[in-house]
């Protein structure tokens, strides 16, 4: 389960209702992913998950030093949103977006009035050095420090590149899976019938510990 930044204000105590709410189904496992999305993890913990030895383990959030919430290119002060790059292409890279739409979106996005990289960096900057960082392996001060007194446009170019990069063998395995339509149907077809026969078992061991059967 990821945040979901859309619900505004309220987000956080959404965030922990829906762990709550997790809990009370009898879920086997939660798994909440981004900073922002720890409140699913706490809500399922204080949600009181079903008791029995290996039925549900209950989560910890792991969030990483950089990249752990990537925040909007054209406003770096609102984490980055499907829902609102639909509405503003610019804000957010998308996993299909071909690599000068990449470009454009990255060399556009909000930094500051410095004329190149220079600790204490703006919040449009730190953005682009987490996103730099976290598709490097780096930590977010080995990517300022590589970064140090060099132009933003440097910057952005760079980060442009690791992020086409990353993104296009996704892209090509996408295309190759969308190419054979019938074989995905297949695929997703087979899968279900195997995911059916794990969750019925899983789903009969929760009701047995929670008294159901």
């Amino acid at each position: 389960l990821g945040a979901m930044a859309e619900l505004g204000p309220g987000a956080d105590e959404e965030h922990r209702r829906l762990g709550r709410d997790a809990a009370a189904a009898g879920v086997d496992l939660v798994v909440a992913v981004g900073a922002d999305a720890v409140g699913i993890a706490e809500g399922a913990r204080d949600g009181g998950l079903p008791a029995g030895e290996g039925t549900v383990h209950v989560p910890a959030p792991l969030i990483r030093d950089a990249g752990a919430r990537v925040m909007g290119l054209d406003d770096p002060t609102v984490k980055m949103s499907k829902s609102i790059g639909a509405a503003r292409p610019a804000h957010a890279i998308f996993m299909l977006d071909p690599p000068d739409v990449i470009r454009r979106k990255v060399s556009r996005a909000q930094t500051d009035a410095e004329p190149a990289v220079r600790p204490p960096v703006g919040a449009g900057v730190a953005n682009l050095l987490d996103m730099y960082a976290a598709l490097n392996d780096l930590s977010r001060d080995s990517a300022v420090e590589h970064f140090s007194s060099k132009p933003y446009s440097v910057l952005k170019s760079k980060t442009a590149d690791v992020l086409i990069r990353a993104l296009e063998p996704i892209q090509t395995r996408y295309a190759e899976l969308r190419a054979d339509e019938a074989g995905l149907r297949r695929v997703l077809a087979e899968s279900a019938s195997r995911a059916r026969v794990v969750a019925a078992a899983t789903l009969e061991r929760v009701q047995h510990a929670v008294g159901l059967l």
